[in-house]
């Protein structure tokens, strides 16, 4: 059994979209959507197991936290005239269970002198 863990740099694509519906002082109805899109650079960390199954062949279980940390966007207003906006705010993490099997293609380094 070999027990690991593992941490470093995490970075993805963040997308978010809304829709804002409401109406103006004037009672017209109002609409607005909005969309923003970033790449966030964070961490993660993790840990893991691995065993081996038969001489070549293995399989593993590992767990990994990630954080991109916080995003915001905004003001979205529903019109020029409008006094309604609205900012997001929004952290983005994730947690990660991956599991896999392994095989292995040569046997043991052995050294010959």
């Amino acid at each position: 059994m070999l027990f690991y863990g593992t941490g470093g740099l995490a970075f993805g694509e963040i997308k978010t979209t809304g829709t804002m519906t409401g109406f103006t002082p004037a009672g017209l109805a109002a609409a607005s959507i909005g969309s923003s899109s970033t790449t966030r650079a964070g961490w993660t960390v993790g840990a893991g197991v691995e065993g081996k199954i038969t001489q070549n062949w293995s399989a593993k279980l590992e767990y990994l936290y990630m954080d991109l940390g916080r995003f915001g966007s905004g003001p979205f207003t529903l019109a020029p005239a409008s006094a309604i906006a609205a900012n997001v705010s929004s952290r983005f993490t994730d947690h990660i269970l991956r599991a896999g099997i392994n095989y292995q293609f040569a046997g043991p380094v052995v050294a010959k002198y």
